[in-house]
């Protein structure tokens, strides 16, 4: 559980992020989190994050006893745990003196727990991963009744007897008329977006994406 709840901040975005793998809730107070949170969101090896979770104490320049809370933890089924401050470069460079006690009683910290340390910027977050990621987040709302999942289950058997293959391809192994074509899109879209068919999300998605079973 986190330690404190997330303040009205009037100066950047806050709200709550949904997981749908995970089913959980995080709060975020900058669109940079928000964005952090969701390629965790999408990593299969996160196996859970929490948001604020533990306050570090730390002296300042004049002996003063203080704490200092990191943004997240992050739990992996793969590697050790990383505790992540999230903060855009220009706050890192402007205020680099008044963070870097705090990050160095961060990184002791982590040593006792295990843990790493890291910083995470807007470069680490912000490029084609997260851009394919909103992109395939409009497809997990779409009504999922009978003929939709029959029309996954369909893509899901072709795909599983290849090896890889691209979107397009796939799609003109079910019809070779366009128009039939578009109705399957969406549900293919779907698929990649739940991750029952899987594909390479640092590089932009297209129709020539190379694609594979789970």
């Amino acid at each position: 559980m986190s330690i404190r709840k997330i303040p009205k901040n009037y100066r950047n975005v806050t709200g709550v992020l949904t997981n749908p793998r995970m089913l959980t809730r995080h709060s975020f107070e900058s669109t940079l989190e928000r964005d952090y949170f969701s390629l965790l969101n999408f990593d299969t090896h996160v196996v859970s994050y929490e948001e604020q979770p533990v306050a570090i104490p730390w002296q300042d320049a004049l002996g003063k006893e203080r704490n200092y809370t990191p943004d997240v933890l992050v739990n992996y089924d793969n590697t050790i745990s990383k505790l992540v401050e999230i903060k855009y470069r220009s706050e890192l460079r402007e205020k680099w003196l008044e963070l870097k006690p705090k990050f160095k009683a961060a990184i002791a910290y982590c040593r006792q727990q295990g843990w790493r340390f890291k910083i995470i910027t807007e470069v680490e977050v912000r490029g084609t991963e997260l851009n394919n990621i909103k992109f395939l987040n409009g497809y997990l709302g779409l009504n999922n009744n009978d003929a939709f999942q029959s029309k996954c289950n369909k893509l899901l058997e072709i795909i599983s007897d290849l090896i890889q293959t691209t979107h397009e391809d796939l799609l003109a192994i079910i019809s070779n008329d366009k128009m039939n074509q578009a109705e399957w899109i969406p549900v293919l879209w779907f698929l990649v977006a739940t991750q029952q068919i899987k594909t390479n999300l640092s590089e932009p998605l297209t129709m020539k994406s190379i694609i594979w079973a789970k």
